[in-house]
């Protein structure tokens, strides 16, 4: 850097500028597929996949852009993958008569420090088994 006195002397000084990656949050698109949704049949088993979530995280590098994910609602027969798949969990099954409709909170960590999170709501429709003379249950 050189620096300039009024009295025209000139000095020069070696600076070093240090960039760091700082921490930004993760996010959910606001048009994400399972916005509008998802069906899963009565009696669906363990690792029936349900639906898929996805965020998003601005950062380029680890831990920061490390996304972990997690559902908050307690008592849910679902799981999720840290890919953001929502599948039946091991050991549950769908049961149309017990709860039709599920709410369902997602949310995702990353791996920064400060870590920082985000979360979305999934609407999970449990499907009635489909007699023959019936609609169609689900599209």
């Amino acid at each position: 850097m050189d620096a300039i006195q009024d009295d025209s002397k000139q000095m020069t000084h070696e600076i070093t500028v240090r960039i760091v990656d700082v921490n930004e949050p993760p996010s959910f698109p606001d048009d994400g597929p399972w916005l509008n949704g998802a069906g899963v049949a009565d009696g669906a088993g363990p690792e029936t996949l349900v639906c898929s979530v996805e965020a998003k995280d601005p950062d380029k590098y680890a831990p920061n852009n490390v996304l972990n994910y997690y559902i908050s609602t307690p008592a849910t027969p679902f799981t999720i993958s840290d890919l953001g798949e929502i599948t039946v969990a091991t050991g549950q099954t769908t049961h149309h008569e017990k709860t039709v409709v599920w709410n369902i909170e997602v949310v995702v960590t990353d791996a920064g420090v400060p870590q920082h999170t985000a979360s979305t709501t999934v609407l999970i429709v449990v499907c009635p088994t489909r007699k023959p003379d019936s609609p169609k249950p689900c599209a």
